[in-house]
C-alpha cells in the first residue's frame, strides 16, 4: 500500500550533527534556561533547560549545555508552538502572508488549511498558489486538497472551477499537502463518486480526510464516519462532541468568527464534565475575521478560554499542540518538546492568560512581546489572480429589476430571512442561518418593488467568471439588514464568490456592483449615486496583502457607514457572503436564483399574485 510519510519534515539540521552536538557536548545555538517546560507527552510541568541546535531541539533537562546565546526563562513556561487543525485563510480576507504576520506573534506556528475558497475562484492554480505562498512565510502551512470545488451541484449554481479526482492526484504530491479537505456530508451519504472516489484514493495513499458533519448524528453520522473521515470541526454542543469522540473522530473544537462558531464553552464540557479522554480533541478556528485576530488572538485564545472553563492548563496545551500533530501523523516532528523535534516553541509568562513573550519557529526567534521581529518577504501573485473578475461591461440598473407579466398591484413572494438572534446554547447549528419567509409586496408598472420600511430589500448575485452570456443575475429579496438607503456589493460570497449585492434601489445597487468589477474584487458601499467607501480585495477578489490591523480598521469604518444607511447588523459583510452558499440551511440565492437548500432545488420568487 502506498504511504505518504507526513512524519518527516525537511530541515537544515542534519541528524548526525545533532547527535554529535548532544553526545559530544558541542556548543548549542540557543539555551533557554530555567523555564517550566510543559511536557505534552507525560502531562507534566518540569523545570528544565532546553537547547536548540540549528532548527531542531537539542537537549531537554541537561544542565551542562553551553550555547552561543542564553535566554533566562526562570518563572516562565515553555510550550510547543500552537496548531490550528482546520482553517480557511482564504475566507479571512487576508493573504497567507498577512495571516502569518497576524498569528505568529500569538504563538501559532502551524496551520492546516483547506483553501476551497480560492479553489472555487481559481481551481487547481489557486491551491498551488496557496502552497507556494505558504512556503514563503515562517508559518508552517499544511494543506488539504479542497474537496468541495464546486461546493454545490451544477443545477443550483453555475460552477467556475472543478477539482476532480484527476486534479486531486496532481495536487497530492505537492510539498505540505496532507490529505483531502472537508467533504460534503450529504453527497457522501448519497454515494456521489465525485466525493467518494476522492476519499477512497486519498486513503489508499496514506493521507487524511477532513469532515464537516454539522447537524449529523446517529445513523447519518456513523455512515459519514464509515466513509473514511478522520476529523470534524462542527460540534457546537457537548453532546455532539461526545458522540463524535466516541466514533473515533478527532474533535476539533472551533472558536471562530460567527456567533455559532464560538463552541469552546459548550464543547469543552465533554472533557471537564463528561471526563472523556482528551487525546482526540484539538482546536481550530475554521475562519477568523481580522477583528477577531486583532482583539483576541488565535489558538492562544482557545487555550485561555478553555482554562477559564475549567480545563487543566496542561491539557489545554496538549490539545493545541501534540493532539493536533497526531491527527495528521506529524507528532514525530511537531507538537512537543523533546530531543530532535523541530524547534517550534513558545515562552509564555502566564500559562493561564497565554500571551507568548517569545515565539520560535525552526529555532529562529520570530516574534517577541507580541510583535513580529523577522521580516516576512512579500509574495508576487501571478497576474491572473489579480484579474479574476471577467465581466466585460457595466451592469445596468434595468437588469436588476424584477418584473411580472400579470397586471397586479401586489404579489406574494419568497423572502430570505436572515437569523441574527442565535440562542446562547447554540441550538441553531449552522453558520449564518437563514429561513424562507413569505411577504406581500407592491407591484408598480409591472415591477416588484422593495419595501425598506418593512425591511425587505433587493438581493442579487452576478456570475463573475464569464461562464454565462449576459451574465446570469439571480434576483430576490432579503429581510433582516434594516438598510434604509443605498447599497452594498461585494465579491465575497461563499463558496463560489460571485458578486452579491443588497440594496434599497437599483441605481445604487448597479453602481456598487460595477465598482466591485472596476477594482477587481472587494466590498463597496454606495448611496445616492456616489461611492461611499471601498475595501479592495484584489487577490482572487477575496483576499488582500494588507495587514489584519489595516483590514480591521477598514471594515470598522465601512460598518459605521453602513449603520448610517440604516443597517443594524454588526458585521453585515460577513452575513452577506453566506447568503449565496447553496449547502447551508435553509434558503439562499445563487446566480441561477433562489435555492431551497433542504430540498436542494431552485424555487420561484413569486408564489402568487394577490390582486
Amino acid at each position: 500500500m502506498a504511504q505518504k510519510h507526513l512524519n518527516y519534515l525537511k530541515t537544515e539540521t542534519k541528524r548526525k550533527d545533532l547527535i554529535r552536538m548532544i553526545f559530544e557536548n558541542k556548543i548549542a545555538d540557543v539555551l533557554i534556561k530555567g523555564g517550566n517546560v510543559v511536557n505534552v507527552y507525560t502531562g507534566e510541568i518540569l523545570e528544565e533547560d532546553i537547547s536548540i541546535y540549528g532548527d531542531r531541539i537539542g537537549t531537554v533537562g541537561l544542565n551542562d549545555i553551553k550555547a552561543k546565546k542564553v535566554i533566562d526563562a526562570e518563572g516562565k513556561y515553555i510550550t510547543p508552538g500552537l496548531m490550528d487543525g482546520h482553517l480557511h485563510i482564504d475566507a479571512c480576507m487576508l493573504s497567507v502572508t498577512s495571516f502569518a504576520k497576524a498569528v505568529l506573534p500569538h504563538g501559532t506556528t502551524s496551520v492546516f488549511l483547506d483553501s476551497h475558497e480560492i479553489g472555487n475562484v481559481m481551481g487547481v492554480d489557486g491551491v498551488r498558489m496557496m502552497v507556494e505562498e505558504g512556503k514563503n512565510t515562517p508559518l508552517r502551512v499544511f494543506q488539504y486538497i479542497p474537496a468541495q470545488v464546486p461546493t454545490g451541484p451544477e443545477k443550483l449554481q453555475t460552477p467556475n472551477a472543478k477539482i476532480t479526482l484527476e486534479e486531486t492526484k496532481l495536487l497530492y504530491p505537492l510539498e505540505g499537502i496532507i490529505g483531502l479537505g472537508e467533504v460534503s456530508k450529504w453527497r457522501v451519504l448519497a454515494g456521489d463518486p465525485y466525493f467518494v472516489d476522492k476519499i477512497e484514493w486519498i486513503l489508499s495513499e496514506g493521507g487524511c480526510v477532513d469532515g464537516s458533519a454539522h447537524e449529523f448524528s446517529g445513523r447519518k453520522l456513523q455512515a459519514y464516519v464509515a466513509s473514511g473521515i478522520f476529523s470534524d470541526h462542527e460540534s457546537v454542543e457537548k453532546a455532539l462532541a461526545i458522540e463524535r469522540a466516541r466514533m473515533g473522530l478527532t474533535v476539533m473544537i472551533r472558536e471562530g468568527t460567527s456567533k455559532v462558531q464560538h463552541n469552546i464553552k459548550s464543547c469543552i464540557k465533554a472533557i471537564t464534565e463528561a471526563k472523556l479522554n482528551h487525546t482526540n480533541f484539538c482546536f481550530c478556528s475554521d475562519s477568523l475575521l481580522p477583528f477577531d485576530i486583532v482583539k483576541r488572538g488565535h489558538i492562544n485564545y482557545c487555550i485561555k478560554t478553555s482554562i477559564e472553563c475549567g480545563l487543566d492548563p496542561v491539557i489545554a496545551v496538549q490539545m493545541a499542540t501534540i493532539n493536533c500533530a497526531r491527527n495528521f501523523g506529524l507528532d514525530n516532528e511537531l507538537g512537543g518538546i523533546a530531543p530532535g523535534k523541530v524547534a517550534d516553541l513558545l515562552i509564555v509568562d502566564d500559562i493561564r492568560k497565554f500571551q507568548p513573550r517569545m515565539v520560535f519557529v525552526g529555532g529562529r526567534l520570530i516574534a517577541k512581546e507580541g510583535k513580529l521581529i523577522e521580516q516576512v518577504p512579500a509574495y508576487r501573485y501571478p497576474r491572473k489572480f489579480l484579474h479574476s473578475i471577467k465581466i466585460k461591461r457595466k451592469i445596468k440598473s434595468e437588469e436588476l429589476k424584477i418584473r411580472i407579466k400579470k397586471t397586479v398591484n401586489k404579489v406574494r413572494i419568497r423572502v430570505i430571512k436572515i437569523v441574527t438572534h442565535i440562542p446562547s446554547d447554540n441550538a441553531v447549528k449552522s453558520v449564518y442561518p437563514t429561513e424562507m419567509k413569505t411577504a406581500i409586496v407592491p407591484v408598480r408598472n409591472g415591477e416588484i418593488i422593495s419595501q425598506p420600511s418593512k425591511d425587505i430589500i433587493k438581493i442579487v448575485v452576478v456570475e463573475r467568471y464569464g461562464k454565462t452570456q449576459g451574465p446570469n443575475i439571480g434576483k430576490g429579496f432579503v429581510k433582516g439588514f434594516g438598510l434604509k438607503s443605498g447599497a452594498i456589493a461585494q465579491s465575497l460570497s461563499q463558496d463560489k464568490h460571485d458578486i452579491v449585492g443588497i440594496g434599497v434601489n437599483d441605481d445604487d445597487l448597479a453602481l456598487a456592483i460595477n465598482e466591485v468589477v472596476k477594482i477587481q474584487g472587494g466590498i463597496v458601499l454606495a448611496n445616492m449615486g456616489k461611492i461611499l467607501d471601498t475595501l479592495k480585495l484584489p487577490i482572487g477578489g477575496i483576499m488582500t496583502n494588507k495587514s489584519a490591523e489595516e483590514v480591521n480598521a477598514a471594515i470598522v469604518k465601512m460598518t459605521k457607514k453602513a449603520m448610517k444607511l440604516g443597517c443594524r447588523i454588526e458585521n453585515p459583510f460577513d452575513y452577506i457572503q453566506f447568503l449565496t452558499h447553496p449547502m447551508l440551511p435553509s434558503f439562499k440565492i445563487t446566480d441561477l436564483g433562489l435555492v431551497d437548500v433542504n430540498k436542494q432545488e431552485l424555487v420561484d420568487l413569486i408564489i402568487e399574485p394577490t390582486s
